[in-house]
């Protein structure tokens, strides 16, 4: 059971970098374009 909780937030954490990461480059490419 322990394995599965932390590979659970191991993959939430993955989720939210990948959406902080998105995130960051839209922005960069915003400012690129302004």
């Amino acid at each position: 059971m322990a394995k599965t909780e932390r590979l659970i937030l191991f993959e939430i954490r993955v989720k939210k970098k990948r959406k902080d990461k998105g995130r960051s480059e839209e922005e960069l490419k915003g400012r690129n374009i302004i």
